[in-house]
């Protein structure tokens, strides 16, 4: 049984899954306009790879995908010469190089091979690109090669350099079709993600793993890699003397504007519609409270307007005058952030640095112990393990860089700031200003 069909509606209109480079993709991507425009611009007029930071569930992968459908159409109708081609699926760089190496070599192959029919269509040829799916099949790659996966036990000298000089052969042949698809900057690139960057922790560990990629897969020709990441770690990690010349400055990406909400509420709803979509219960003023709730996070809005629906759904109350959707939101969204607030057991002092902090915009970085009362970082990082341990807030300390706001409210604790500042949106709560700090 499909809620959505019952709404008049071809598919949930309320996804969180990330934009795909396509049509569909390009008519939901809404408020996007300058980011949009700043990475055109990086890519058509520049060889560095293009950086984009912006908190979880902004959509940075949305604009990169969205970003290179917007290039295709302008490609295809003879526009530019360029052409940028995404890549299937976004990567995560991690401390396993080799591993690391392997998969972006069989995600490019992938790729290109994903996107072959299109590449003859537009009078791009490599003849490496007809070897690729042999190459692709091998027990080796498939297996990783080396040694690695199931071949661990009983390998021998031979095997391992077996295993090594197919993996070369493969490479070589991944990085011909490049450079044969794409030969200069002039004729586009493919165009890859390297996602979640902030999972790597520290700011030095992260420059060091692109100084480590930095004459390998950062310097392969062809191809374009976006470095996304949250919490200042991009910008934070890109500014060694090595990078220089090969890292472009990040694009910062905020929340969509309040003011283009109806709108993106509006393009789903229409992209949506199978007929009249009026008995939507989460429409733009439904969606604009939820958004409010959550800071403006679009991917935690999405995800309590399918919540809302189904439970409307499971209470029999569809068909009610599209007038009660509001109110029932409000007391639905307020009863689930009470009863989370109540299960929650913290000190007065741990409160009160929540309370704080929510009012302080829900981040800041650890160097700013003393603007919440505390004599050092060691304190406030006391205070704050009990309030991560409650998921209220998801916190990290980057020891090389105590600027870096690594320090957020989580999806949790805004629900919990909307029951504590008595479900008012937006609403600031009056927290006692300090007036000593505490150790």
């Amino acid at each position: 049984m499909s809620i959505w069909t019952d709404l008049n509606l071809t598919d949930n209109p309320y996804g969180s899954d990330a934009l795909q480079a396509s049509a569909e993709g390009a008519s939901l991507l809404v408020g996007r306009d300058r980011e949009v425009t700043a990475l055109t611009l990086q890519l058509e007029n520049t060889t560095l790879h293009p950086t984009v930071e912006g908190l979880n569930g902004v959509g940075k992968t949305s604009l990169v995908f969205v970003t290179c459908y917007f290039a295709m159409e302008r490609f295809k109708a003879r526009e530019s010469d360029q052409l940028f081609l995404p890549m299937r699926k976004p990567l995560e760089i991690h401390g396993d190089f080799a591993a690391l190496e392997r998969s972006v070599y069989q995600e490019i192959a992938q790729s290109l091979l994903l996107h072959r029919d299109f590449l003859q269509q537009c009078g791009r040829y490599s003849p490496a690109l007809d070897s690729l799916p042999s190459w692709l099949n091998t027990p080796i790659l498939r297996s990783g090669g080396g040694g690695i996966g199931g071949l661990q036990l009983n390998v021998t000298n031979e095997a391992n350099a077996s295993a090594g000089f197919e993996e070369s052969g493969f490479r070589l042949l991944v990085e011909t079709a490049l450079a044969e698809l794409f030969p200069t900057s002039a004729r586009g690139a493919l165009v890859g993600i390297f996602d979640n960057m902030e999972l790597l922790g520290k700011s030095s560990v992260a420059q060091a793993a692109l100084e480590r990629l930095r004459d390998g897969v950062l310097g392969l020709t062809g191809i374009r890699w976006v470095l996304c990441g949250s919490r200042g770690i991009v910008r934070a990690s890109i500014s060694s003397q090595r990078l220089t010349g090969k890292i472009a400055s990040p694009i910062e990406l905020g929340p969509i504007p309040d003011d283009k909400i109806d709108d993106l509420v509006n393009a789903r709803l229409a992209h949506y519609s199978a007929g009249n979509p009026n008995g939507v219960p989460v429409q733009a003023a439904e969606f604009a409270h939820l958004y409010a709730v959550t800071n403006a996070n679009l991917r935690d809005t999405l995800k309590y307007a399918q919540n809302f629906t189904v439970w409307l759904a499971m209470q029999g109350e569809l068909d009610r005058p599209r007038q009660d959707f509001l109110p029932l939101l409000e007391a639905w969204l307020a009863e689930e952030a009470a009863l989370i607030n109540e299960s929650i057991r913290l000190q007065p002092r741990q409160w009160k640095m929540f309370d704080d902090l929510s009012a302080a915009g829900g981040s800041c970085a650890p160097g700013d112990f003393a603007d919440f009362g505390f004599n050092s970082l060691q304190a406030m990082r006391t205070c704050l393990v009990h309030i991560e341990r409650a998921h209220l807030i998801d916190a990290e300390i980057d020891e090389d860089d105590r600027r870096r706001r690594t320090v957020s409210l989580s999806s949790k604790g805004w629900l919990v700031r909307y029951a504590r500042s008595k479900f008012e949106d937006g609403a600031q709560l009056n927290t006692p200003t300090t007036t000593s700090n505490e150790k």
